[in-house]
Order: C-alpha cells, then structure tokens, then sequence
C-alpha cells in the first residue's frame, strides 16, 4: 500500500514518501511523479480536496472537546476538558441537554446497550453512567488509580476502561462492579476496541498495542512497530486492525496473527491522533495541525484532505473522528468546537 501526501497538491513538489509494504513489512522510499499520481488521484474520486468543506460548526464547550459519539437516536454527545457533557441535535446543531457532574476534564463517551444511557470517564478517575433523558448521573464506578482515557462497550453488554494507571478493567454495569483487570502495558493506555472474536485492542504510551482474552484476562499477543505512542485503534470491516500513532503512521495488522500487512508512514503534517473507518470502507484520520484526512485503502491514495482554514492550529483530539449516520464527517478539537463536512 502507499499513500500520496498532501504536498503534492499544495506545494507543487516531488517529494518523499515512505510505504510499508503489505509482504515484507519493511519501509523503503519511493519516488512518485507528481502530475502522473495526482492526476491519478482526480480520477479515482473526481473530486480530491483540500477545500474546506465544513457544513456546521457546533460550539458551546469552553475548552478542548476530548471525544464525540452519535447515539442510536441521532443525537450526538461530546465530553471536554470544561468538565460537562453536551447532547446535541445534529440536524439543527442546536445543544440539547448539558450535563455536570465530572470534577475534571471529561475524556471519553460511549452509549451502552441500555437504551437512554452513556457512560463517560475522566480525570477524575471516575466513570460515570448518565439518563441522557432526565440528565441525571445515576451511578459512579471507582477503582482505577489515573485518568480513565478510554471507554469501550463489549459486545455482553459490559464497558472496559483504559487507564493512565496501565491497566484495563472490565465492568458490569448493571451490578456497578469492577470484574477483570488486565495488567501488562508499561505506561498511559490512550485506546481500545474489540476485535471481531471478541478479544480486545489496547493501545498504549509504551508504543504497543496488546491483544487480550477477557474471558481469563490474559494477553495473547504483542504487536510492536510503532516507535512512539499508540493513539487510535479501529476494526476494519474485513476484520484487520488498523492502529495510528504519533510517529506519523497507520498501520494495518492482521488481528489473528499479530503481523504487520499495510499501511502509510508520512504525509500526514504531524502525530495521527484519531482513526475510523467510513461505511464505504475508506479509512479517515485526524492529525495535528493538518486536519483531517480520508484514505483508500485499497489504493492506498489520499482522497480527500479537510482543512480548518479559519483555525491556526488545529489539534484534533484522540478518538473524536467519527461518520455521521447521514454520512458526514465530524471531529472534535481543541480549538472547543465539533466541526461537520458534507
């Protein structure tokens, strides 16, 4: 696989660009010829951007929005470092609902599979369950001993929990009791998703990504291959496990043999930070400083580059890139806004 960067297009350049190849898992440099790919690049999708295509700015938060999540009604919920919760209606961009309760910056939501209810976790330790409809928090887990960064729901109905304490705990929430820890990472767990098998994902600071039985609260395997943090980590639908990272890459694994298949080094302006893939199978990422950007991965083309051209400096937060049910595009940032494209 290989990618194109987006200096192609803006700085009218050849330039570099490193791939890690889908066989050998090595990275070399290819030289590519700029009119030659870029005109490929315009016939693939007939359409490539690096407009800004943004169709609705929601704001109200007053400080970074850490995490976004669309519920099965529609309605989107974010969580900030201004300590509260905001449900929004999508169509309108209206704030339905503000939530308070989190005595820290809040870091993560996820909508679990009773209906009406989120759970959210934060710097205070804590994870909170919350009545998206009476806006009332109805139940506080406690017993992770750092910032509780990532919330997943499991396929039973139970959450997981990653920790800057380096642990994961496993939580019935139904009994609001703590029953699995999983104990391995050497440093800030940062992401987690749950493979197709039902194993886990976490991704971690230590720049590794483990592979976890629930059942006995094993590790199975250790996947190595970034050389900084471990950001994001998402399933795609043909079952690999794609992860992003702050060294400037995505790579794509096989989930059931631990190897290293694909992905793209460079071109992305700075540390990948978030990582999901669309409905029609492309894979989009936010970065530092350069926005957020869609990828085939098939071809290994960049398709689209969305800019924030009335930001600075954008940095998107981790895990706060997201399709829409409409089909949009929404990311959340530091800059306190959720930002929507077409």
């Amino acid at each position: 696989m290989f990618g194109i960067p987006e200096t192609f297009f803006t700085d009218i350049q050849v330039t570099s660009w490193n791939v890690i190849h889908e066989k050998d898992d090595t990275t070399s440099v290819v030289l590519f010829n700029l009119l030659r790919e870029a005109m490929a690049v315009r016939k693939y999708t007939g359409k490539f951007t690096n407009k800004c295509l943004t169709s609705a700015i929601l704001t109200g938060h007053t400080e970074a929005v850490n995490d976004i999540v669309q519920m099965h009604d529609g309605r989107l919920v974010s969580v900030s470092d201004d300590t509260t919760i905001r449900l929004w209606r999508v169509t309108s961009g209206k704030c339905l609902l503000v939530l308070t309760g989190h005595t820290a910056e809040v870091k993560c939501v996820v909508e679990t599979s009773t209906k009406g209810i989120i759970a959210t976790s934060g710097a205070d330790l804590t994870i909170k369950l919350w009545n998206v409809t009476s806006g009332l928090c109805i139940d506080t887990l406690t017993g992770h001993e750092g910032i509780v960064q990532n919330i997943i729901l499991l396929k039973d109905g139970n959450i997981a929990t990653g920790s800057f304490d380096r642990t994961i705990k496993i939580w019935n929430i139904e009994k609001s009791q703590c029953i699995g820890t999983l104990v391995g990472h050497k440093h800030n767990i940062l992401c987690m998703v749950q493979l197709k098998d039902e194993r886990i994902a976490s991704g971690s600071v230590d720049r590794t990504i483990k592979l976890w039985n629930i059942k006995d609260h094993s590790c199975v395997n250790t996947l190595t291959g970034h050389y900084l943090n471990t950001s994001a980590l998402t399933i795609l639908s043909d079952g690999r496990l794609a992860s992003s990272s702050w060294d400037n890459s995505i790579r794509i694994w096989d989930a059931n043999t631990g190897a290293c298949v694909g992905g793209w080094k460079g071109g992305f302006g700075n540390a990948v930070t978030a990582l999901s893939e669309l409905s029609d199978g492309r894979v989009v990422c936010s970065t530092f400083g350069a926005g957020v950007k869609i990828y085939d991965p098939r071809s290994g083309r960049l398709v689209i580059a969305l800019k924030d051209k009335d930001v600075k400096y954008v940095q998107c937060s981790m895990n706060s890139v997201i399709q829409l049910k409409d089909g949009r595009i929404a990311r959340a940032g530091a800059d306190k806004t959720i930002r929507i494209w077409e």
